[in-house]
């Protein structure tokens, strides 16, 4: 249970980055999809997901797959219950990793295998759109501070004169506006 990332390592972040650039150019900046380990892991658990959600349905029809059910709603469900415990542990908070792995836990334990596989789903779900949704937060502030003008209004005698940024010298008065 240890040997597992926490949390954080599994939603890919600033030094985990989904995105590598290739090249800027004053438009916008061009990007090569890189798939970071965490990612990898987090698809792999989404893809298992979503297969005890498939077996899970069919095993309503045709109980022998109970038992295929459960072992991969386990298996599903094993980062949520790491996480869970790690949370209660070493963090000592509730998060929601324990909430869902106590829905885990009470669907496996009355029978109730496709509700356990919905909950895993939408978990790793989750995790997946937070992943992206950090990464576009992340390629969106990268391409405003790109926007950065190259050149400043100065007072001299009086009158604003733009400059570029590299000759504005110690003293100068610099003209700042809104906007």
């Amino acid at each position: 249970f240890n040997n597992f990332p926490k949390e954080k390592e599994i939603i890919p972040n600033d030094e985990n980055q989904l995105v590598k650039p290739l090249k800027k150019s004053s438009s916008s900046l061009v990007t090569n999809k890189v798939i970071s380990e965490q990612e990898k892991k987090v698809n792999h658990y989404l893809n298992v997901s979503i297969a005890s959600l498939g077996i899970s349905i069919i095993s309503v029809f045709y109980p022998p797959l109970r038992l295929l059910s459960l072992g991969i709603v386990s298996y599903a469900s094993v980062p949520i219950l790491k996480l869970a415990e790690n949370s209660l542990i070493k963090e000592k908070t509730i998060r929601n990793d324990v909430l869902n792995s106590l829905i885990i836990v009470v669907c496996v334990t009355t029978s109730q295998y496709f509700v356990a596989a919905l909950a895993t789903w939408l978990y790793h779900y989750g995790i997946k759109k937070v992943a992206k949704t950090r990464d576009y937060s992340k390629k969106t502030l990268t391409r405003i501070f790109d926007q950065q003008p190259s050149t400043a209004w100065v007072l001299k005698d009086n009158i604003e004169i733009e400059v570029p940024l590299e000759n504005i010298q110690v003293n100068d008065i610099v003209v700042i506006k809104t906007g």
